[in-house]
């Protein structure tokens, strides 16, 4: 991937190259951030660490030009990442925590009655 300039950027995402000039004016984070990442040989780990939701993987797939010579092709489950879909497993953890506080608490009130 070489087309690191405003006139023609594309990013590597995902084993997929993007061609993403159309898209800059419209790019919800803004063009600065397609420009930072662009001509970079791979930026899956920046894509995820946004944490891009299923309507940004849709969006993006219009924008396909290729893909990387030699490289994975990621499914949407893989791009997903940490971000997206991925934050729910925190939720869980949050409402263990709380469950296991709850539970603690009255089994010392019934250890104390």
């Amino acid at each position: 991937v070489a087309h690191n300039d405003a006139k023609d950027p594309w990013l590597a995402i995902g084993g997929r190259v993007y061609a993403v000039k159309d898209y800059m004016s419209t790019h919800p984070g803004g063009a600065e951030v397609l420009q930072r990442s662009a001509g970079k040989p791979d930026s899956t780990v920046d894509f995820q660490q946004i944490g891009h939701g299923k309507n940004a993987r849709e969006v993006m797939k219009k924008y396909c030009v290729g893909k990387v010579k030699e490289a994975h092709l990621m499914n949407d489950e893989e791009l997903a990442g940490k971000g997206g879909e991925g934050s729910k497993w925190l939720i869980f953890l949050i409402l263990g925590v709380v469950m296991a506080y709850f539970y603690m608490t009255k089994m010392k009130n019934k250890a104390v009655a």
